[in-house]
């Protein structure tokens, strides 16, 4: 490439690291998972309440900060997806040693008052 041209190229490229960061960051999706990564963080350092509710738009990474959160420090959480509120209490006696138990993908289980009622016992 001519050296002309090369100036022009550089020219165009007005987006330098610093402006695409600060984009990235004013994005309100990004600030929200980042909520979400120093909520986990919090949680797995014992700084919160051991129980927390995370939801949002599918899609946009809460279960992949949570995974990314645990390895960061050494742990595996066990995923479930109890369909009803006695596979709920079955999985969480199953797993109740674990140092992270993760209900995924089930918002509306979530919110039922008996698994409201088996949280609370728990």
């Amino acid at each position: 490439m001519s050296t002309e041209l090369n100036e022009k190229v550089s020219k165009s490229r007005q987006i330098t690291l610093k402006t695409l960061h600060r984009h990235i960051s004013e994005n309100s999706i990004f600030r929200q998972m980042e909520t979400y990564r120093q909520l986990v963080a919090a949680t797995i350092s014992g700084v919160t309440e051991p129980l927390q509710f995370i939801g949002g738009r599918p899609g946009i990474g809460k279960s992949f900060i949570l995974r990314e959160e645990c390895a960061r420090v050494g742990i595996t959480p066990q995923f479930i997806n109890p369909t009803n509120p006695h596979l709920l209490n079955q999985e969480l006696y199953t797993f109740k040693d674990r140092p992270i138990v993760v209900m995924d993908d089930c918002d509306s289980l979530a919110t039922a008052p008996k698994v409201a009622s088996i949280i609370k016992m728990g």
